[in-house]
């Protein structure tokens, strides 16, 4: 785990433009018949994700000084959540992979401290926002566990 966190006070990603992509880990080497054969290089890769933050001045003031100062001009891993199928997920040791495009002022915000600035980034998540081997042995538990949660706050009885 980093030694560093994403600043608290901080918004987190834009939803819209927001995704994550994850490494492929098979080698696919094509056979003289057409199809291909299939070998597992590792376990899960890295997953990069593609996030806009928007910010008020203020923010945007603490997000680079947290880029080029606390991150060292953006190569120290660090800390944040982020959203994945799991939910809003601790994400560990997250790095910049580029400078960020921005700050650009959004046209339709006012000016002065209303002015809205927008940051485009990609990120590297090192370990996956993925469900565990382990939860994958009972996967009805993850595909009906609002059904449980409600028969259990619905149902279960009151001391």
């Amino acid at each position: 785990m980093a030694d560093i966190n994403y600043p608290e006070g901080l918004p987190r990603p834009f939803r819209q433009g927001y995704g994550l992509q994850h490494t492929d880990n098979v080698l696919r080497t094509p056979l003289g018949n057409g199809r291909p054969r299939k070998e597992i290089l590792h376990g899960p890769g890295p997953t990069t994700a593609s996030v806009r933050f928007r910010m008020r001045p203020r923010f945007a003031q603490v997000f680079e000084g947290f880029y080029w100062h606390t991150l060292n001009s953006g190569v120290l891993p660090f800390n944040m959540r982020l959203l994945s199928p799991l939910g809003v997920q601790w994400c560990e040791n997250v790095e910049f992979l580029e400078l960020y495009d921005g700050p650009t002022p959004l046209p339709e915000s006012r000016g002065g401290e209303g002015r809205i600035w927008e940051f485009s980034v990609e990120l590297l998540i090192p370990k996956p926002p993925i469900v565990t081997a382990e939860d994958m042995q009972y996967p009805e538990e993850i595909l009906y566990s609002d059904l449980f949660d409600y028969t259990m706050n619905k149902h279960w009885p009151k001391p």
